[in-house]
Formats: structure tokens, sequence, C-alpha cells
């Protein structure tokens, strides 16, 4: 037998994040320690604190903020720029359809659903240079080094600065 991974989020009736309706924001899903390398995504933002446009990433399904975490974006002045939600899969869909574009820094990964699940809705992905992204993600994912803090945080000015496509 052959399991091919997928998904049929598209296919999930969608229910609006109102405390995000009308808001540009970016998406990272899933869990953030580790691997998954958030804290790269937290140096970028602390980078763009002095910016007139600040970026807004959402964390969706990582479970609440550890304590280190809460540390980071406390001492680092970014409270403003992150919004952490519990989600179920229809709140999920709707973050990936209307999110400006959706982040996936991770230092490694077997294969990467939020990646495929982004691609499902057209919205724009930018992941790190690991080999599952490449593969997985191909010509339709924007590529950038893992610990480029700064190649992420103008990814991140960028997604902010320009008028929406998803809306």
């Amino acid at each position: 037998k052959v399991i091919h991974l997928s998904t049929n989020i598209r296919l999930v009736n969608q229910v609006c994040c109102n405390q995000l309706n009308d808001k540009k924001y970016i998406l990272f899903v899933g869990k953030r320690s580790g691997y998954k390398n958030a804290m790269t995504i937290f140096r970028a933002l602390r980078k763009l604190k002095r910016h007139s446009v600040q970026p807004l990433v959402v964390f969706a399904g990582g479970g609440e903020w550890s304590k280190y975490e809460q540390n980071s974006i406390q001492t680092s002045g970014i409270k403003n720029m992150v919004l952490n939600i519990s989600v179920n899969t229809t709140n999920l869909a709707w973050l990936y359809n209307h999110a400006e574009a959706v982040i996936v820094p991770s230092l490694s990964e077997g294969f990467s659903l939020p990646l495929i699940e982004a691609l499902m809705f057209n919205t724009p992905v930018f992941a790190s240079d690991i080999e599952a992204h490449k593969e997985v993600g191909k010509m339709y994912t924007t590529l950038i080094p893992a610990l480029d803090t700064n190649a992420w945080s103008e990814i991140l000015l960028q997604m902010q600065s320009f008028p929406g496509t998803k809306h």
C-alpha cells in the first residue's frame, strides 16, 4: 500500500476568526519550539519594531506561549506584533484563506503539512530552504535560509507594506 500525504482542508466550511476580520496578518501554524524555529521569527519581528508598518504574525494551533516565549515577547517589545490563538479545523481553513502569507521557518521537516495546506488556498508560502520544503513546495514556495533573521524580517515587512491580494 502507498499512502499519499495530502489534505482536504479546502473542503472545510470556514468559520471567521472575528479578532482578525479585516486585519492583515501573516500565519505561522503549529508548534513553535525546537526545530519549528519560531524564535527566528521573534528575532525578525524585533528588528522591525521601529518601522511605521509593523506586521502582525498570528501563531495558530501551537498551544499557549511558554514562559520563555512570554519573556522573549515582553523583553523584545513585540507584543503588538504577535497573536497566539487556539484554532479548530474550520478556523484554520479561514486563517489560511485570508492570510497575506504563511511562514514555515523550520530547521527540519519530514513533510510540512502547513506548506501544503497554504498552497491549497493559493496563499503565498515563505519557507526555510530545507530539503523537505524544496521537494514539497518546489516552485510554489519562496525559500529563505532558516536562521537568516534579516531575510525573514524583510519578508515580514514586505507582506505588510504592500496592498493585500487575498482579501
